[in-house]
C-alpha cells in the first residue's frame, strides 16, 4: 500500500496515515483474544470499533477531517459552550445524512468505456479459445476461473435474464478495464503495474430479490474475474461482469467491526455491469480461513 516504503511513522504524511488508517482496525484483529493474564481494563476485539482514536492519530493529521469536523462547527458557533454546540451541529448533520441516504432513489450506474482489450473470439470457437488460455502461464488464477465458467454463466444468463435460447453465433471481447459513470475504474487484469488486480464491487440486488438474500442493505459483494462485450445480431449491445461471489461467513454475528464479515465461495454468475455499485476494500483476515472483511471505514 506504500509505494515509496513505510520509512518512519514520526514523519508519515497525511497521505500515507489516511493510507494506514484505511487497515488500522484489522491490523489490530485478534492480537489479543482472551484475557489470560487478568490486565484490567482489557479490551476484547469486537469492541475495538467502539473507540475513537488511536494514540497518535489525531483528527489534527486529516486537515480536511479537521476543517469538516472543526473549523466549519466552530464558524457556527456562537463561540460560548464551543464543544457542546459542535457535538450538537455534527450530530444533526449526520442526522440529515442518514434520512437523505434512506430517501435517495439511486440512479443505476452506467458503464462510460471499456478499455484494455484482451481478447477476442466466437461463441462457437470460445470453448477452444479458452482452454488454450488457461495453459498460459501468465493468466492469473482469477481469469482462469473465469474462463472456466464463462460459458455456463453466459447460457444461464441468455436463459433466465434475456430469455433467449439458440444463439449460434456472437462475438466476445474482453476487456481488462471499465469506467463507471461514478469514474470508478473496475479491473480485471493478470497485470496492472506487475500485480495482478480483480476488483473487488459492491452489486445493487433488484428490489424483488433482496428479500431473497442476505445482504448488506440491499448490496451484494463480489470479485470481478472477467469483463465483457456481447455482440449479439439483432439485440442490444451486452456489457458484462463475470463475478465470483462473497456471502456472509455465518447466519448470526454477521458482522465484526460494524463491517460485514464475508466468505468467498464457488458460485458464479454474468452480471450487466450497470448493476454495479462500486469499488469495495475487501480484506482478508489474516490468521483464518476464507474470512474477509468489507471495510467499511473508507469509501
Amino acid at each position: 500500500m506504500f509505494t515509496n516504503g513505510l520509512q518512519s511513522i514520526s514523519r508519515m504524511t497525511a497521505k500515507e496515515y489516511r493510507i494506514l488508517m484505511k487497515v488500522m482496525v484489522f491490523v489490530v484483529d485478534n492480537l489479543y483474544k482472551e484475557n489470560e493474564n487478568n490486565v484490567e481494563n482489557f479490551v476484547e476485539n469486537k469492541k475495538l470499533s467502539e473507540f475513537d482514536i488511536i494514540n497518535g492519530y489525531t483528527t489534527e493529521t486529516y486537515e480536511s477531517l479537521h476543517k469538516d469536523f472543526v473549523k466549519i462547527s466552530y464558524r457556527m458557533s456562537n463561540k460560548k459552550n464551543v464543544e457542546d454546540q459542535i457535538m450538537k451541529t455534527l450530530k444533526r448533520q449526520d442526522i440529515i445524512n442518514v434520512i437523505n441516504k434512506k430517501q435517495k432513489k439511486k440512479k443505476p450506474t452506467k458503464l462510460l468505456n471499456f478499455s484494455s482489450k484482451l481478447f477476442e473470439t466466437k461463441l462457437t470457437e470460445a470453448n477452444i479459445y479458452f482452454c488454450e488460455k488457461m495453459n498460459d502461464p501468465n493468466i492469473n488464477n482469477n481469469m482462469i476461473k473465469g474462463f472456466n465458467q464463462f460459458l455456463e454463466c453466459f447460457n444461464d444468463f441468455l436463459d433466465n435474464i434475456l430469455e433467449v435460447k439458440n444463439i449460434k453465433e456472437c462475438d466476445i471481447i474482453i476487456y481488462g478495464t471499465a469506467t463507471l459513470e461514478n469514474e470508478s475504474i473496475i479491473r480485471a487484469r493478470n497485470k496492472f503495474h506487475d500485480k495482478p488486480w480483480f476488483s473487488n464491487v459492491a452489486i445493487s440486488m433488484d428490489s424483488n430479490e433482496s428479500s431473497d438474500y442476505q445482504s448488506d442493505e440491499g448490496l451484494c459483494y463480489g470479485k470481478i474475474l472477467l469483463m465483457a462485450k456481447i455482440e449479439i445480431e439483432e439485440k442490444p449491445l451486452l456489457n458484462l461482469a463475470l463475478v465470483q461471489w462473497y456471502d456472509f461467513k455465518f447466519e448470526k454475528n454477521s458482522y465484526l467491526y460494524n463491517c460485514p464479515l464475508l466468505k468467498l465461495v464457488e458460485l458464479y454468475n454474468l452480471i450487466p455491469i450497470e448493476t454495479i455499485d462500486n469499488i469495495v476494500h475487501i480484506i482478508p483476515r489474516f490468521d483464518e480461513d476464507n474470512e474477509y472483511f468489507v471495510n467499511k471505514y473508507i469509501s
